[in-house]
C-alpha cells in the first residue's frame, strides 16, 4: 500500500518514488501546492477504495499518515 501511495504522489508531482521518504512533508519538501495535495488525495481514495474526510486530509502531512490512515 505504502508503494502506491508513493507511485501516486511521484505521479503527480512528476518526481521519482524511490526518492520520496516516508516522512517526507507532501507540502514543505516535496512541494506539492493545495491543487496537488487535493489530487493526491482523491487519487488515493480511487486507488484504494477509501472515503477521506476533509477533517482527515488537514492531518496527513507526510505518506506515512497516508497509509496510516488507509490501513485503518
Amino acid at each position: 500500500m505504502k508503494e502506491r501511495i508513493k507511485a501516486i504522489i511521484a505521479a503527480r508531482l512528476g518526481i521519482d518514488a524511490a526518492g520520496i521518504d516516508d516522512y517526507a512533508l507532501l507540502a514543505e519538501e516535496l512541494g506539492a501546492d493545495s491543487l496537488d495535495l487535493v489530487e493526491i488525495i482523491i487519487a488515493v481514495e480511487d486507488s484504494l477504495g477509501v472515503e477521506i474526510s476533509d477533517e482527515e486530509v488537514m492531518e496527513m502531512k507526510c505518506v506515512t499518515d497516508m497509509v496510516a490512515y488507509s490501513e485503518r
